[in-house]
Parts: structure tokens; sequence; C-alpha cells
């Protein structure tokens, strides 16, 4: 993931609900002041980005450089993102029904998109062994864990009035800082 002076285009991903992928997307958009492509029904990223008045716009697939909040499942609008991406982040939790539903997300991201594979440890608990565990178990996928998030109140908190975790958090900052660096990388 070498840094690029050139367009780079992030989408978002996991199968499963649920799994972070539109703190990951809001805060990677706010962190790297990229166009935002809200493809989820809900629109939470939209909204998110609406009660803070960001100058972020929103993206076109067709624009050099943006990052894409898929919604969980499948479909043809998520195929044309995925094979349109130089990179994927898949942010994942700790628990079983990620781990089960994991190994048909690789899957189907394997075959339908030649971009760049990386995870993002969503809502980890620090009292725990779960980054351990959960790093161990995405092993057998042969992708980098480039980020982790963990279970804070600023995550779950944020959006409420427009703000980010990194906003008012400053543990969230450092995490949020180490993702983008992995992706320059």
């Amino acid at each position: 993931y070498k840094a690029r002076k050139e367009a780079m285009k992030i989408a978002v991903y996991n199968e499963k609900g649920g799994s972070g992928k539109t703190t990951t997307a809001v805060s990677v958009a706010v962190a790297m002041d990229l166009p935002l492509l809200d493809l989820d029904q809900q629109a939470t990223a939209t909204q998110w980005l609406k009660q803070r008045e960001s100058t972020l716009v929103a993206a076109k697939k067709n624009d050099e450089t943006w990052i894409a909040d898929c919604p969980p499942g499948i479909s043809a609008a998520i195929v044309s993102t995925l094979a349109a991406a130089d990179l994927v982040l898949v942010p994942v939790r700790a628990s079983f029904p990620d781990l089960v539903t994991l190994p048909a997300t690789m899957t189907f991201l394997r075959a339908n998109t030649n971009a760049k594979l990386g995870f993002v440890c969503s809502d980890i608990d620090r009292r725990t062994n779960d980054e351990a565990m959960l790093r161990e178990a995405l092993q057998v996928h042969d992708s980098p864990v480039l980020g982790v998030f963990a279970h804070r109140a600023s995550y779950r908190r944020s959006g409420i009035n427009g703000s980010i975790a990194s906003e008012v958090d400053t543990s969230a900052i450092t995490e949020i800082n180490d993702l983008v660096k992995n992706i320059k990388e």
C-alpha cells in the first residue's frame, strides 16, 4: 500500500452487518479528506456528514478518488464498486458471527476485486485478549491488519452530533491516524 500521488479508491466492505463499516468509512473520509460514496440504503454515513455540515462532497464511482461505505450483503452496486477499488478495508469484530461469516466475505472479495485487502479490527475490548485472538484468526486470510478500533463510547456516540471519535477522544485519534498511516504505506 505504498503512498500514491495518483487517485485512491477505497471500499469498506463486509458481507455481515454491524462490523463497523460506516464508522471506518466516515473516520477515514474525514481523516484523509476523501469524498464519500454512501452505497448503504440506510445512508447513515451521509446523514453523519450532513450533521457535521461537512465540506466533504458526495462521490461518484467514476471520480478518481473516493471512499465507499458499502452495505452488507451482495449486489451489483457492490460488485462494481469493489472492481473499481484500489483497496478494500474489511472491518471485523472479535465475535463468533463475524468470524463464521468472514470466509464467505473473503471468498467473495477475492472473486470480485483485484484491490489490496486489509482488515480493521473493530470494537476491540482492550481489557481482554480479543485483539490477539482476532489477529490470530485473521492470519489464515493472508491480508494485513491495517487498523484497530477499540471498544469506545466515542465511536458509539459519534455521529449523534456529527462528530467523529477522533474529535473527542485522544485514544481514537491515535487509532484513526494509525489506520490512515497504514493505508498510505
